[in-house]
């Protein structure tokens, strides 16, 4: 395998657009994460058992992130200098990052969907201890999975796109056309069909069960109040999620389709397809720490608490008499 790939520039305009938004995406996929974990684990309104799959996602989309600063030197000087060998452990992690993504998604939505629909059954069915064994089974197997590939395949099934600036699995090659049907269709249409079924399942059951309960303690005490609280915050809690799954859709499909249609075809799409497709994908890392920031305030002044402090963007003044106590200072935000 030979990645010491060369191309032909389109101007100017590729040479300058290309690295800057690589940059900007890769900035944002890493900060936005790191702050994303951090929130996470300071959160204490997150219940533990969710907590682990959302951080399984975070840990995912970081890896991404990490996964994308190899593109940098060759969005510049227009090749890849790293060699074969890490060129393969590259698109090997560009692979199992992505479908740990998804995986997580369908997770954390199994689990919403028994937390909603077996109230009562829930930890009977789902515990920490087993919560941690599928979600170390679920990085094992992918990763395993991953280099499992180039076996099954051949060394050169990752391989350096010009048009991407890394190195990606041959998904879109005619030559790898049966199996770029059969990864997407398991790795992406049969779970994002999963989850839209089950989160429209889950807003029915919360809907429903809203309606009951309210029903029943009007009818004993006449005040429902608190139940309509904490029926709102189930439904709240699913619409985000639902939201995330999403908008992980909207950044996969146009590349699910368009290695298919270059597998199925034999056509050769331009340069910059393969990198707006590819590196919508990539973006889709940072999208979740944007939508919890949008849907969800008390993430968002934990997230915005962190970047102050890590940015010394904190206002202190030196010659002012602070009239809140001292202890109060600085308390701890949940989300």
């Amino acid at each position: 395998m030979e990645n010491q790939t060369f191309y032909e520039d389109n101007g100017d305009t590729r040479n300058i657009l290309e690295p800057l938004v690589a940059l900007i995406l890769i900035f944002l996929t890493v900060l936005g994460n790191i702050v994303n974990i951090i929130v996470i684990t300071k959160s204490k309104d997150i219940p533990q058992i969710p907590r682990y799959f959302m951080m399984s996602l975070a840990f995912a989309d970081l890896g991404v992130g990490i996964n994308t600063i190899f593109a940098v030197y060759p969005a510049i000087f227009a090749r890849w200098p790293y060699g074969d060998v890490f060129c393969f452990i590259v698109g090997v992690h560009s692979h199992i990052f992505c479908s740990i993504s998804i995986t997580s998604l369908l997770l954390v939505s199994i689990e919403r969907y028994i937390s909603i629909n077996w109230p009562l059954h829930y930890h009977n069915y789902i515990t920490d201890k087993r919560a941690i064994i599928v979600i170390i089974s679920m990085w094992v197997i992918l990763e395993s999975y991953g280099f499992l590939l180039a076996l099954i395949q051949d060394f050169n099934f990752y391989w350096f796109n010009p048009g991407v600036l890394t190195c990606v699995p041959g998904y879109g090659k005619p030559e790898y056309r049966i199996f770029t049907v059969v990864g997407l269709v398991g790795f992406l249409v049969i779970p994002t069909i999963i989850i839209v079924y089950i989160y429209i399942r889950i807003m029915k059951i919360s809907q429903r069960h809203s309606r009951q309960i309210v029903e029943v303690n009007t009818a004993k005490s006449g005040d429902s109040s608190h139940t309509r609280k904490q029926t709102s915050q189930n439904l709240k809690a699913a619409k985000m999620l639902f939201v995330v799954s999403g908008a992980f859709d909207i950044a996969w499909y146009p590349y699910g389709l368009t290695v298919i249609y270059t597998a199925a075809s034999g056509d050769v799409l331009p340069l910059y397809v393969d990198f707006v497709t590819t590196w919508l994908v990539y973006s889709n890392s940072f999208w979740n720490v944007l939508i919890y920031s949008i849907m969800n305030k008390k993430f968002r002044r934990t997230a915005l608490q962190f970047l102050r402090q890590a940015f010394h963007c904190e206002k202190t003044t030196n010659n002012v008499v602070h009239v809140v106590p001292k202890d109060t200072d600085h308390s701890a935000s949940t989300m």
